[in-house]
């Protein structure tokens, strides 16, 4: 009869600790890899938003250029802000801060627009002056979006920096989020 090999308690306990090790890492990388899908998901919402106000501020442009001279003051600043948002590599809460400025410059031009003569005997432009335009000035006003990622980006960074599933993601590559620019006491706020 052949004698039963059996495994040494020192080999049993390095292989226990390997399993151990792979199953925390497992474990560790699915958990970081939901939370980052989710991530995904909210950046989508705050990218949807800029690419709203982006469409709107372009809509905008139109209109205001068929009316004002071509060296207006207002036309030059509303076409920098449409190239700060769409510049591929500014930084999140650069680009959220050219959306407020976008409003900051929209809600005055549309009043000036819908009084202008020129304006007012094209009922095409002034249909978009008027009432189009104003209410898609209002959707780009909207915050929940970037509201909403800032405080999933809180949380995210602030478990990543203070759990061991978050330093275990971040020696794996596991990069903070960026915020949207709402300043974190703000955010604290809402939260209350």
């Amino acid at each position: 009869m052949a004698a039963k090999r059996e495994l040494k308690p020192g080999a049993a306990f390095v292989l226990m600790l390997v399993m151990v090790c792979c199953a925390l890492i497992y474990g560790s990388y699915k958990h970081w890899e939901e939370r980052c899908d989710l991530a995904a998901m909210y950046f989508d919402s705050v990218d949807q938003q800029i690419d709203l106000n982006i469409r709107t501020a372009h809509n905008l442009h139109t209109v205001a250029a068929r009316h004002l001279d071509a060296d207006s003051t207002v036309l030059s600043s509303l076409k920098d802000v449409i190239g700060q948002m769409s510049d591929g590599e500014k930084e999140l809460s650069y680009k959220v801060r050219m959306c407020e400025r976008f409003a900051q410059i929209a809600k005055p031009l549309l009043e000036s627009l819908v009084t202008l003569p020129t304006v007012q005997q094209d009922s095409r432009d002034y249909m978009y002056a008027s009432q189009m335009l104003p209410q898609a000035v209002a959707e780009c006003e909207k915050r929940d979006a970037f509201e909403n990622y800032d405080l999933y980006a809180m949380s995210f960074n602030e478990e990543r920096a203070s759990t061991f599933t978050g330093l275990m993601a971040k020696i794996g590559g596991v990069d903070a989020l960026q915020y949207a620019g709402y300043d974190s006491s703000e955010i604290i706020e809402m939260v209350k």
